[in-house]
């Protein structure tokens, strides 16, 4: 089977890139392709609740990752050196993966995507 981990380093409304990668995740697992995502970065701020799409007129991406297991996406991971930023977040589900274990995980997937 294919694995594919997409990593998510950008502001989520900075553009539309955490959408479009989000929408990646989903397509690749109806798939069937072993999907994981990791947020580092800017990107922790995806896993941050209470965010106000309306006011960017933007679909919102809290709701968006909520929907990631329902695609079978169920392997959500935070750089454990952001910690502090997914504090009070959707990350409760994530894992906090340090640096030695972000390598290990790395090496798992054929393909990684950087967003």
């Amino acid at each position: 089977m294919k694995s594919v981990l997409f990593i998510i380093q950008t502001d989520p409304y900075a553009s539309s890139t955490v959408s479009e990668a989000i929408d990646m995740a989903y397509a690749a697992a109806v798939f069937d392709v072993d999907v994981a995502v990791l947020f580092v970065g800017d990107g922790i701020a995806c896993l941050r609740q209470g965010h106000d799409s309306k006011v960017l007129q933007r679909k919102s991406i809290e709701k968006k990752i909520a929907a990631l297991p329902m695609y079978g996406v169920e392997r959500l991971y935070y750089a454990g050196d952001s910690h502090r930023y997914a504090v009070g977040t959707l990350g409760d589900d994530a894992v906090s993966l340090n640096a030695a274990e972000q390598v290990t995980l790395f090496a798992e997937f054929q393909e990684i995507q950087v967003y």
